[in-house]
């Protein structure tokens, strides 16, 4: 009986580390969830056209497919219409560099922004999330935006002509 449990165990533990981790944030799963999903969690788009969402502490534009690559020619992702290919999260106040890399908790590379001033942009190590912060005159790095894209995660879902 150990060993049945034991052999499950390690199972799953593999199975952890060698599957692909997914992308989300707040339940949204990318390349998954669905637009009917994102409305449930966060209300109707606040801009259509933009697919432009309001919450209490963030502004938030989900981008979804237009279709799978049969459906969508100029798609990158093959899944279907209104699954979410992508979040980006903007902060309505303040926010701290350091309490967003504690609530990701992963490594990020930092590069300084070529072209504009006091501005970084941080990735994670699969490419999956990115943020841009700029450092203000007190000295503190205030995040302006944190952006989710399927990353290395999602390459068996890409369209063949993207491979």
């Amino acid at each position: 009986m150990n060993r049945a449990i034991f052999t499950i165990y390690l199972c799953l533990v593999l199975a952890a580390t060698v599957l692909p981790q997914t992308v989300e944030w707040k339940a949204i799963v990318l390349l998954h969830s669905t637009r009917n999903d994102v409305e449930k969690l966060l209300g109707k788009p606040i801009d259509k056209n933009l697919d432009l969402y309001d919450t209490e502490k963030e502004r938030v534009t989900v981008f979804y497919s237009k279709g799978t690559c049969r459906e969508n020619k100029k798609g990158v992702w093959n899944v279907p219409k209104d699954t979410v290919l992508g979040i980006l999260v903007a902060p309505k106040e303040e926010l701290n560099v350091a309490v967003v890399k504690e609530q990701l908790n992963q490594q990020f590379e930092k590069e300084r922004d070529m072209e504009i001033q006091n501005v970084y942009i941080y990735f994670s190590k699969d490419n999956s999330i990115e943020f841009q912060t700029r450092l203000l005159l007190n000295g503190v790095e205030d995040v302006s935006f944190v952006a989710y894209s399927p990353g290395e995660s999602g390459k068996n879902l890409l369209c063949k002509s993207r491979k």
